[in-house]
């Protein structure tokens, strides 16, 4: 459990176990689709280790703030990492009128249920509700490409939540990879999450996505101090000919990896 997690620093074979492992209870609770959230979980499983990999070790007392979250990967957080308290938001749903509600699975591997609750917030203009530096770490995945009006509300509100010191872990699509140039000159759109969508749910499509120097601006004026920004290719690779290509035109190859990780 979240005790015992504090004493050691899982594998990565125990982290994309786990995540597989509460998919699918969450699924057992809510069986709406499980080929593609299984499918999900495996397309993006290389994100998952490489954020985790970033996240600080919990010291007592710590706690941990996931933004938007994809739940399998807080439970496995929760699971691995120590903190004392790991909290999440979720989107809002077009017309939904509850602050919040507690997500859980019963685990059977070990006859235990896990609760995490979960706040209910459009990150375009709600007020996050937790006390000032309440959080030593504070995760934003996969989330900002989601926002449709303006990304320094959702940016003052972590900055107003996470401890001096603390940690803010952020990651986007890079809309300057080179496999979204490649698709671009094949006549092919490049960004293939922009459709419209009748569900709701803000997060089924990105509104915006960003160039590595506009995280690089917006975490400045958003007074976080950049310790690294990169561009590892998670997912959709160009081909090494491409990239040599845009070398040969002239133009830099750098930061041009599939997600942007700051």
């Amino acid at each position: 459990g979240a005790a015992d997690a504090a004493k050691f620093k899982p594998s990565p074979e125990d982290i994309r176990r786990d995540v597989s492992y509460f998919a699918k209870l969450s699924l057992e609770l809510r069986p709406a689709d499980r080929k593609n959230l299984i499918s999900y979980v495996e397309y993006h499983a290389e994100r998952f280790l490489q954020t985790y990999r970033m996240i600080p070790q919990a010291a007592p007392g710590d706690r941990l703030l996931d933004i938007a979250a994809f739940f399998p990967f807080t439970f496995a957080l929760y699971e691995n990492t120590g903190y004392e308290q790991v909290r999440s938001t979720c989107f809002r749903r077009s017309g939904a009128t509850a602050t919040n509600y507690y997500q859980e699975v019963k685990d059977p591997k070990f006859d235990r249920v896990i609760k995490i609750c979960s706040e209910v917030l459009d990150l375009d203009v709600d007020t996050f509700p937790y006390p000032d530096g309440y959080f030593a770490t504070v995760l934003c995945l996969e989330t900002l490409e989601h926002l449709s009006r303006d990304p320094m509300w959702m940016m003052s509100q972590i900055n107003r939540v996470m401890r001096v010191g603390g940690t803010l872990i952020l990651t986007t699509p890079n809309v300057l990879s080179a496999y979204n140039l490649e698709e671009f000159l094949a006549g092919r759109h490049p960004n293939g999450a922009n459709k419209y969508s009748r569900s709701g749910v803000p997060a089924v499509r990105h509104n915006r996505e960003y160039t590595p120097e506009e995280v690089r601006i917006l975490l400045a004026l958003s007074g976080f101090e950049v310790i690294s920004l990169e561009t590892p290719d998670i997912w959709a690779p160009a081909a090494p000919a491409f990239v040599e290509r845009i070398r040969n035109l002239g133009y830099s190859a750098e930061m041009r990896g599939s997600s942007i990780t700051a």
